[in-house]
Parts: structure tokens; sequence; C-alpha cells
């Protein structure tokens, strides 16, 4: 179920339900593999998708439940993306990592 859908510049965000109960909600982020490589940003795509996994547990801290890819797109699943509006996972991230380890 599509609620809402926000569109950076390397990705598209969208929060979504599952169709069956409980009706989880997540957060979508679906990133164009052809435009990360044309920008030269896959170091920070990795990064970010490192940090999530190696802060997992840290309260404030995104959750990110999935990564998964096809041809086109690479997505990640978080279940807190939405609650920081207009923050992009690799700022939110960053800052995270640096008050996790200070």
């Amino acid at each position: 179920m599509l609620t809402s859908s926000v569109t950076p510049r390397l990705a598209q965000v969208t929060h979504v339900t599952t169709v069956h109960p409980p009706y989880r909600q997540y957060a979508l982020k679906v990133l164009d593999k052809e435009h990360i490589k044309r920008e030269r940003k896959t170091k920070y795509v990795l990064i970010e998708r490192d940090t999530l996994k190696a802060l997992d547990g840290h309260p404030g801290v995104i959750k990110l439940w999935w990564t998964f890819q096809d041809e086109w797109s690479l997505c990640e699943s978080g279940s807190a993306w939405l609650s920081v509006p207009g923050a992009g996972t690799h700022r939110v991230a960053r800052e995270a990592a640096s008050s996790a380890f200070s």
C-alpha cells in the first residue's frame, strides 16, 4: 500500500504498509543503479548500508530491515526513516554514528 513518497536526488523513498496483519509500516528506499554509477556514488551507498548494519540496535538509529536489488534498482527497507522528515539517510546515519561512538 503506497501512502506517500519523497524524491531526493539519488533515491525515491516510499512509505509502505504490509498487506497482511499485523500491517507493519516501513520506508522503502529505491536507488537507481545507473544514476549511482553515473554520479560515482557507489562508495557512499555502501557506506550508508554498512553504517546502518553496524549501528543496528542502538537507540535512535534507523533499523535496516532488508536490502535487495534487481537489474535496475537497489532497495533498502527500514522502520524509522519517515520519522526524520527532510533528512537523508546518509546524513542521519552519519550523525547517529558520530553520537554513538563519541
